[in-house]
């Protein structure tokens, strides 16, 4: 398997800092929903020592709606019924020319120096995130999750979430913990060729884009495809390994008609996510937008997490 020779030395990427655009676009949807039990795989559906390996299963959700197709105004559909979401497009060309609901959302002293973009990314992120704590707790939230010194939100106590945006879309989605071990979310525009050939070598192996090219992606869908994933395993885990980790550290070994995804960790994260764990989520491609999801749970009939 061919290795990149330009990999970042540091993480996925940051926390909120996204800058793929552009690229052609299609649709690839299905109706399994990823879940979560993390424990022995039962399976070697490969025939190859996977069957040593540990794994996150996957469930099916019979309950999660069908949505049309070739629509802006709803959420990706890539995460189970339990997890609250909200995400908005966001107006091209538009900063600072029209009232939003976003607009009284205060800023962080980090960033009341940035560009007007990334102030209108923040805030927007915000009020989603905020939206999805409405819905989950039944009520108005009064208070805007805080940011950590890396960027991520801080959410409530009992509440874990994830926050995605890139240049024309946010989204936020949140989940108690008590059914939600974590969750990572992501959504990217399907890069431009440019930037494709540019970036290519260190987001993903040959293997990879091989298996997104296999259920009719083209390229530059292929490679985006890889990175959101990538992005949304880092968001998910990064609280429960407690550090910065990087492509090399985890593969994608499978993407499916479905719309789910299986990546292999390749080196060992923590003592709780050893190498070998496989971890499954799911994808949407949606007009010009690549979304993924992945979510560690204990709701489904497998039980519990274990050793």
């Amino acid at each position: 398997m061919t290795t990149p020779s330009s990999l970042p030395p540091g993480g996925l990427l940051s926390q909120e800092g996204k800058d793929l655009r552009g690229g052609r676009h299609r649709r690839i949807r299905g109706n399994a929903v990823f879940s979560s039990t993390y424990g022995p795989s039962a399976v070697n559906r490969t025939g190859s020592a996977l069957a040593q390996s540990r794994s996150v299963h996957v469930s099916l959700l019979a309950s999660v709606a069908a949505t049309p197709a070739d629509t802006t105004d709803r959420n990706p559909g890539v995460l189970p019924e339990f997890v609250q979401q909200c995400s908005r497009v966001l107006p091209a060309n538009d900063i600072g020319q029209r009232s939003n609901p976003w607009d009284d959302i205060e800023l962080p002293a980090a960033l009341r120096e940035a560009t007007a973009k990334r102030q209108l990314h923040f805030r927007a992120g915000r009020y989603c995130a905020l939206r999805a704590l409405d819905a989950l707790e039944g009520h108005r939230v009064p208070t805007v999750p805080p940011r950590a010194a890396g960027g991520a939100p801080i959410w409530p106590a009992g509440i874990t979430g994830s926050i995605t945006h890139t240049d024309d879309y946010v989204w936020a989605a949140v989940a108690r913990t008590s059914q939600a071990e974590a969750l990572g979310i992501d959504t990217e525009r399907i890069m431009s060729a440019e930037r494709g050939a540019r970036v290519s070598p260190a987001i993903a192996w040959p293997s990879e884009l091989a298996h997104a090219r296999a259920v009719g992606c083209d390229r530059l869908e292929a490679l985006t495809l890889v990175f959101s994933a990538k992005e949304a395993i880092f968001k998910c885990l990064y609280g429960k390994v407690g550090r910065v980790f990087d492509y090399r550290d985890v593969r994608i070994v499978k993407v499916a008609a479905d719309g789910t995804f299986t990546s292999r960790i390749w080196r060992t994260l923590s003592k709780e996510f050893p190498a070998q764990t496989l971890l499954h989520g799911r994808f949407e491609i949606n007009g010009p937008w690549v979304h993924t999801g992945m979510v560690l749970s204990s709701v489904f009939p497998e039980g519990r997490w274990a050793d």
